[in-house]
């Protein structure tokens, strides 16, 4: 099972969450910044999304909160971002 958990300051900007979790990973709404799926292949495609939504100029100072749930190892996004700064990846 994987999950996303994201809660924004931004209420707009949950169309873009619903779009690159919904659209793009294949995955289920079940709220309002809360998706989950049972396929496999989201495994990659989840991932992916979150990549893309931290390229968004802005979007990491929207998030309050944003987290990937893979079988019971939850993943903080934050921290992901912060990897790819110290890389200078983003």
């Amino acid at each position: 099972m994987i999950t996303i958990k994201c809660e924004l300051y931004n209420k707009d900007l949950y169309k873009v969450i619903d779009d690159a979790f919904v659209t793009f990973a294949g995955m289920n709404k079940i709220s309002e910044g809360y998706y989950e799926s049972d396929d496999k292949d989201v495994f990659n495609t989840s991932f992916l999304a979150v990549d893309d939504l931290l390229k968004i100029k802005g979007f990491i100072e929207s998030v309050k909160s944003l987290t990937r749930n893979v079988d019971g190892e939850e993943e903080d996004i934050f921290e992901y971002y912060n990897y790819l700064k110290s890389k200078n990846k983003i």
